[in-house]
């Protein structure tokens, strides 16, 4: 059973290496990445000013 577990892994990294090598040549999932990227650094700017109002605000 152990045999079997290990192969069912060694096909998911398979695939989730297959899948990254894809997207990493995929403009569109790289420009959706991005976005979500600035979002996100903006959230955060937003969670941390609301937390220090004094600090100084980072510029990305």
């Amino acid at each position: 059973m152990e045999s079997l577990n290990d192969n069912t892994e060694i096909l998911k990294r398979a695939e989730y290496t297959q899948s990254f090598k894809i997207a990493a040549v995929d403009y569109e999932i790289i420009n959706l990445t991005e976005e979500g990227l600035e979002d996100y650094l903006k959230i955060l700017d937003s969670n941390e000013s609301d937390r220090n109002p004094g600090a100084e605000i980072l510029t990305y």
